[in-house]
């Protein structure tokens, strides 16, 4: 009794352990996408885009000043050729003239519409920059799981094969020592032999796939490498037995399932609320519906009046020291109102161009809410439908382990042949596989699904 005491305590200490080295692996590589992450970054660096943005559009408030500085030289015979001066006319030789003139001009727009939808659709486009940071920084959580679940995943098949690669050979050399003393055909040991190769040639195929999972964990974290290996995850967590307990410790959904429970049993009606009240993916479709819209009134800023404060001050001479001094500049101010009265039907026509692109943005956008709110709806059903399947899983794998003792004790005394001893282990192979699977797409599902509600969750890494 007390060797069994030893025993589950022990185990409970191992999976512990496991826990908080996963625990503390997943936070470190959170914070280095946090840090690291181009897809963060880029996000960023648009946020910081459309800020300075903002500033610009309203700069084409201000007033605008240019100072136009040029040199001229020409002969004029215009007020001769004109016939104003009659006879006098032939009597008279322009002179080639040469000046040099500085104009300071001066634009005031008290208002210009496409200035003022300028500015508003630079606010809405930094409020949509501001929602996808948020969006790509929240998500971090879910997505990383999902990726590092993967590659979770990719290094247990690769140990499970392994373990079934040191039985395969073991097989192996049972059936020659039993074909030498003729207790087994040559087919038995060519099926021994056969089954030792597939089992190499599968472990190849998971090595290339948990390097995959690996190149597209490290794209994502932007981490590199030697960053990869130093968190020790390729090599203290290598066994079929540590990765079993570490994706074990992974995938506990307690607390996110705990926030999202009542959104399992909830009508369509309830769920459709929660997101339209909650959800960050939701109100970014609203915010690019909203930007569609503002950007869509530019259509027709042409068809507005327009008023502006004008002014110039210039000077012209024949030297350049003339032209800065302070007399004889002349001047001109106005205050002008364009307002358009004929542009052969545009008025109407870019009416209805903005008319019908609104509609376009609206119908895009309720399309796209439609599908989002599907796709939450499927992830609720999926939720359900993992729930089961675990519980199948879980059942079938104790199921395969008990037949793959059955079946070796059978082939040990010849009452099961060698191709019912590999199937079982092919069973067993893929029971322990699929289960591993269903739980790190149930936990990156329920984290997801509690994302996708507005409810994320913040658990303890």
């Amino acid at each position: 009794m007390i060797l069994i005491i030893i025993f589950l305590t022990s185990i409970s200490l191992a999976s512990s352990e496991q826990t908080n080295s996963i625990d503390h692996i997943f936070s470190y590589l959170k914070e280095k996408t946090l840090e690291k992450s181009y897809d963060l970054q880029s996000t960023q660096a648009l946020n910081n885009q459309k800020s300075a943005q903002i500033y610009t559009s309203i700069t084409h408030w201000f007033p605008q000043a240019s100072l136009q500085v040029s040199q001229m030289r020409g002969k004029d015979f215009s007020i001769l050729s004109s016939g104003n001066l009659g006879a006098l006319a032939a009597t008279i030789t322009p002179q080639i003239y040469d000046l040099k003139k500085a104009e300071l001009v001066i634009s005031f727009p008290i208002y210009r519409r496409s200035v003022h939808i300028g500015l508003i659709e630079a606010l809405n486009e930094k409020d949509l920059s501001k929602n996808q940071l948020l969006l790509s920084q929240s998500e971090i959580d879910w997505k990383l799981r999902a990726y590092l679940g993967n590659y979770l995943l990719q290094k247990y098949k690769e140990a499970t094969i392994e373990n079934s690669i040191q039985i395969a050979r073991t097989n192996l050399k049972e059936a020659e020592l039993r074909f030498e003393l003729g207790q087994r055909t040559k087919i038995d040991l060519l099926k021994a032999k056969a089954n030792l190769v597939a089992l190499n040639s599968k472990k190849l195929t998971y090595q290339s796939e948990i390097l995959a999972s690996q190149n597209t964990l490290l794209e994502y974290t932007g981490m590199q490498s030697k960053e990869f290996f130093e968190t020790g995850l390729p090599v203290k967590i290598s066994t079929e037995l540590l990765l079993a307990q570490t994706i074990d410790a992974f995938t506990q959904i307690q607390e996110a399932l705990s926030s999202v429970q009542p959104y399992q049993t909830a009508s369509n009606d309830v769920l459709e609320k929660q997101i339209v009240e909650h959800s960050p993916v939701y109100q970014r479709f609203i915010i690019q519906n909203s930007l569609s819209q503002i950007k869509n009134q530019l259509l027709t800023s042409a068809e507005w009046p327009e008023l502006a404060l004008k002014g110039s001050i210039n000077k012209q001479a024949l030297q350049w020291n003339e032209v800065f001094s302070s007399s004889q500049r002349s001047y001109a101010l106005a205050v002008v109102l364009s307002i358009p009265i004929f542009s052969g039907g545009s008025l109407l026509s870019s009416n209805l161009e903005k008319y019908h692109a609104n509609q376009a943005s609206e119908f895009k956008t309720q399309k796209d809410i439609l599908g989002f709110l599907d796709e939450v709806e499927n992830e609720k059903i999926q939720i359900q439908t993992l729930f089961s399947t675990l519980e199948a899983q879980k059942l079938s794998l104790s199921q395969n382990e008990e037949i793959v003792r059955l079946s070796f004790k059978s082939y040990q005394l010849g009452k099961a042949t060698m191709l019912e001893l590999l199937n079982s282990q092919t069973d067993l192979i893929d029971a322990k596989i699929n289960l591993a699977k269903t739980k790190i797409d149930l936990s990156a599902l329920v984290k997801r699904f509690a994302w996708n509600l507005g409810k994320p969750v913040d658990q303890k890494e």
